[in-house]
């Protein structure tokens, strides 16, 4: 009988069933699920289109600002010219007007160099012609406002604004010339070339031709300067003198007197009239007889503006103060040997030396020029002019009771209701008339004198002490 105890190794269960199992699985095919999304082109198009853009963008910004950069400092450079030629411009005309009249060369020198430099260096590009016309105006612009506030100079500026307009326009037209020959020879034809060359003879020719034929007219109208007329005798030389000083022809007598002057230097006085019919003396005083030059004093001024109005004051003044006598001399502030009175005050001793001297007196006789005051009328002349009031009250006043001041006071008032303007101070002599067997004697007994203000009116005279000054006759 069997025993079911018995172990049975049949009955083990079979270690491996599961893992066959597993392996058998492995063996079969596995089958994925998942979804497949397929992306069109032209989304990969739509983006790359997109960076396209994003570069372009950032290269025309990188550009933008390049251009900026680029067109800051072309303005800038152009800038720099155009100061650097409005400096060259005021600089050049100061220079000829002031140092020396040569210098005027210095202008066609910088701007030929310029042009040359700026030619060569930027081709057709070149922009010195218009930065050279914008320099001349700013110039013009910044001295004719000038002008208008230094009302004084108002010739002198209005001078500099003329020069720098002519500077500009004719330096502009001639600097784009030579542009043009250095940088576009080839193309310019035979009949332009021709008016060039003909345009650079009359730039150049012209102001020589006047150099030689109206020198006196050329250098008063360029340099502002008078020069000493050329002429053949001494009556040619008074003539072309007046009429330079005055600018109206005049005719002279032949009839001519004969002295010497204080220093024995010979000196001739004749009878001349102006073109309006003035009658003046005339004074030729020997400067270099040899090469017809000569020191030419007369007496238009005072005939044309100050004798009648000194005349019809001295009535006013005598009538106010009461006065036996009342002598008044007008003493401008230089050259009283031309005009108005070399009187007796401290400026004139001052000046003694110079205003007697031979070369000042030539020096002052070529460049005295009354041309643009002689549409004046005669109290606008003096007015216009520096003249100290030199004033001699005489009277026979008791000396312990006259009243000085109040016939002072009376003066000046008299003066300050014709008019007339303290542009240089005034003296104001009170001299007591006495008689006596050796004739009269005019003693000072008050003195007073006084400066110029900004009202220019006669007033706040100052007491001068004469215990120094002497009884004249």
């Amino acid at each position: 009988m069997p025993d079911n105890n018995l172990f049975n190794p049949n009955d083990l269960p079979k270690k491996n069933d599961d893992n066959n199992t597993s392996t058998n699985n492995l063996n079969q095919p596995i089958e994925e699920h998942k979804d497949l999304i397929e992306i069109p082109q032209a989304y990969y198009d739509k983006l790359a289109k997109e960076e396209q853009e994003k570069q372009n963008k950032a290269q025309a910004e990188m550009l933008k600002k390049q251009e900026v950069l680029e067109a800051k400092k072309s303005f800038n450079s152009f800038a720099s010219i155009v100061l650097i030629n409005a400096i060259l411009i005021f600089a050049s005309t100061y220079a000829f007007l002031n140092i020396n009249e040569l210098l005027i060369l210095l202008i066609p020198g910088f701007i030929v160099f310029l042009t040359f430099y700026s030619a060569f260096k930027h081709k057709k590009d070149s922009t010195y012609p218009i930065s050279l016309l914008i320099g001349g105006i700013i110039v013009a612009v910044v001295t004719f406002i000038i002008s208008m506030i230094k009302v004084e100079e108002l010739d002198l500026w209005t001078h500099y604004t003329i020069v720098a307009v002519v500077i500009g326009f004719l330096g502009a037209f001639t600097s784009n010339i030579i542009t043009k020959i250095i940088t576009s020879f080839k193309e310019i034809k035979a009949l332009e070339f021709t008016g060039y060359i003909i345009y650079f003879i009359l730039l150049i020719g012209v102001p020589i031709f006047l150099e030689h034929n109206y020198r006196t007219e050329f250098h008063q109208f360029v340099f502002l300067e008078q020069v000493a007329v050329e002429a053949e005798n001494e009556e040619d030389f008074i003539l072309k003198t007046l009429q330079v000083r005055y600018g109206e022809k005049f005719t002279c007598e032949n009839k001519v007197q004969y002295q010497v002057d204080e220093n024995n230097r010979k000196q001739n006085t004749r009878k001349c009239k102006s073109s309006s019919g003035i009658e003046i003396d005339v004074t030729s005083k020997d400067y270099q007889e040899l090469n017809n030059k000569f020191i030419i004093i007369d007496n238009y001024i005072d005939r044309l503006y100050l004798d009648n109005s000194k005349s019809q004051l001295i009535d006013n003044l005598q009538a106010a103060s009461q006065a036996n006598k009342i002598e008044l001399y007008l003493y401008p502030e230089i050259n009283c040997t031309f005009y108005g009175d070399c009187a007796d005050c401290d400026e004139y001793y001052t000046r003694y030396n110079e205003e007697t001297s031979i070369e000042h007196q030539y020096e002052q006789s070529i460049k005295l020029n009354f041309t643009k005051e002689l549409n004046n009328d005669s109290k606008s002349f003096i007015n216009n002019q520096k003249f100290k009031y030199i004033i001699n009250v005489i009277s026979t006043y008791d000396e312990n009771n006259t009243d000085y001041q109040s016939i002072i006071d009376r003066i000046l008032n008299e003066i300050n209701n014709k008019g007339y303007k303290n542009t240089f101070g005034y003296v104001i002599n009170i001299y007591s008339l006495s008689s006596s067997s050796l004739g009269d004697t005019n003693k000072l007994v008050y003195k007073v004198k006084g400066s110029t203000n900004k009202e220019q009116t006669f007033k706040d005279p100052e007491v001068v002490d004469i215990s120094g000054y002497r009884a004249i006759k």
